[in-house]
């Protein structure tokens, strides 16, 4: 959190991206059905395999069951998010 903090105050001094002519933040800000419940499944399932994605495909190299059982669980969470999701 606190490189985070850091971080976002240096790139704020800025003014403008690098590579892009401003910066593209959300706007939406409420809470839905649909946030909630990913925020907790992702919590869920971080808790219970003590991965999250980046450090989880990071650790392919030494790949083991709970690890395998979390990446096919990730992949096959995004697909069904893919097929359910009303945009799609």
């Amino acid at each position: 959190m606190v490189t985070t903090f850091i971080g976002y105050r240096l790139v704020w001094r800025r003014g403008t991206p690098l590579l892009a002519g401003r910066f593209q933040l959300p706007t939406r800000r409420d809470l839905d059905a649909r946030l909630l419940g990913g925020a907790a499944l992702f919590g869920i399932g971080w808790g219970l395999s003590g991965y999250c994605p980046g450090p989880a495909v990071a650790s392919l190299p030494g790949l083991s069951g709970p690890l395998a059982a979390f990446l096919v669980a990730m992949v096959v969470g995004w697909w069904l998010s893919r097929r359910l999701s009303p945009a799609h």
